[in-house]
């Protein structure tokens, strides 16, 4: 995509999902995700959420970025929508630039995230990376937040001003 889309779309497989978009029962393993330099938000499945991604996973898979971002996590960048019955397992992200947020299922969220877990992920890399999360780097608190029945074991982070294992 170009800059302007990058901004606030994304990088991934999908890079925009919209709010009445639904991904269901795909699963992703061994995938590598580079980003284009001008792309804020990247993830393995998808760069942005506002609709619905149930019963996913991303296993055994990198992502690589190139320069600053602001968001990066392995199910989505950045999540408005709702994540359910997710998994990640045994993924890399590595960071050469500064990034905003990284975490096993989404980077960024103010939407649902529910009976997800990510499970011996590693962030090796993240250099100046201000949250890092097992499973959401940075929340903001909205009405319609929920981050519920997840769990992260076995994360390895190396380099991060937060972390935290949710």
């Amino acid at each position: 995509p170009d800059k302007a889309d990058a901004d606030t779309i994304g990088c991934g497989l999908f890079a925009y999902i919209t709010n009445k978009g639904v991904v269901k029962n795909l699963h992703i393993t061994n995938a590598a995700s580079v980003n284009a330099p001008t792309c804020k938000r990247i993830g393995i499945l998808s760069g942005t959420n506002r609709g619905t991604i149930i019963n996913c996973s991303v296993t055994h898979s990198s992502l690589y970025s190139k320069s600053t971002t602001s968001q990066q996590g392995y199910i989505s960048a950045y999540n408005t929508g709702t994540i359910a019955n997710c998994y990640t397992t045994n993924c890399e992200m590595t960071v050469n630039g500064s990034s905003g947020m990284a975490g096993g299922i989404a980077g960024f969220a103010t939407g649902n995230i529910l009976n997800c877990y990510a499970y011996h992920n590693s962030y090796p890399t993240l250099k100046s990376s201000s949250f890092t999360g097992g499973i959401v780097g940075q929340s903001h608190k909205t009405t319609s937040l929920a981050i519920s029945n997840c769990c992260a074991y076995h994360d390895t982070e190396y380099s991060s001003n937060v972390f935290g294992g949710i």
